[in-house]
């Protein structure tokens, strides 16, 4: 039973969402050798009432222990998403995959109908729909998620792993799912390219593309760290070094530039 002060913040959160104080920020993915824009990561913002402009992590850890909740969070992303990359889609902007955290795995065809539902009603392709599920829930509970990681894959979507280790015990697991992508941070690359050095990192990338699944380096901030990502094969980085998350408006604003860029050196 939820104690009263998760009940009130879970009402807090539910006129939130009534009261337009949400926002979707996106961060690009970069091909790393061409530093192109290959996808966005939609990222959930909230403008609290008082403690002001919030990222996600600081309240969905709550959110999370209210299925019902973090149900309505994961509809309004979806949706709000969806609708905004048909509009980019609509206004001929390049911007590959649109990356979308969940949180309502557990949901199981609840998800999927949710899914279905922001697809017909934005008219966004379930091919440029990647959906993101924490390793934290795949370990927990695998038989209860990888079904509806297949249901969802049959719709057409990319399936993400986000925050997971390296390890043989890992790929084990995602090796019984339809994951495509692996996101992993930065740090780990790093951690395992100090006890075992880059060689043996770039086997392990390969390994798991072998498998299968792609892996994206994540929290990418500095040159040095772009560097090792590329040199583990790593085909997407994400980061500051690259690009922080930004509002839909800029993120339009950046994909105009590129393009105009790309105009002006007769690339495209």
């Amino acid at each position: 039973m939820p104690t009263p002060d998760i009940e009130a913040f879970h009402d807090l959160v539910r006129s939130g969402l009534e009261n337009d104080e949400f926002s979707a920020h996106y961060q690009p993915k970069f091909d790393p050798d061409s530093e192109e824009v290959v996808g966005l990561e939609a990222l959930l913002r909230w403008d609290h009432p008082d403690e002001g402009f919030q990222e996600a992590g600081a309240f969905m850890p709550a959110v999370e222990r209210s299925l019902e909740l973090v149900e309505q969070v994961d509809a309004w992303v979806l949706n709000t998403t969806t609708r905004q990359g048909r509009e980019w889609l609509d206004a001929d902007h390049d911007f590959g995959t649109l990356y979308v955290n969940i949180s309502a795995w557990h949901g199981g065809a609840e998800l999927v109908d949710m899914v279905r539902s922001a697809l017909k009603d934005t008219g966004f392709p379930a091919q440029s729909l990647a959906l993101e599920c924490p390793w934290r829930m795949l370990a927990a509970d695998s038989d209860a998620i990888a079904p509806t990681m297949r249901e969802l894959r049959a719709l057409g979507c990319t399936i993400v792993l986000d925050g997971n280790p390296l390890d043989q015990a890992c790929l084990d697991v995602v090796g019984q799912t339809p994951v495509q992508v692996s996101k992993t941070c930065i740090k780990s690359f790093q951690d395992f390219a100090t006890d075992h050095g880059i060689p043996a990192l770039a086997s392990v990338v390969k390994a798991w593309r072998k498998r299968g699944v792609e892996i994206i380096s994540i929290g990418v901030e500095h040159d040095d760290q772009a560097e090792l990502s590329h040199k583990a094969g790593c085909r997407l980085s994400q980061g500051h070094r690259f690009k922080s998350p930004l509002p839909a408006k800029e993120v339009t604003f950046l994909l105009k530039l590129i393009e105009k860029t790309k105009q002006a050196l007769s690339l495209i």
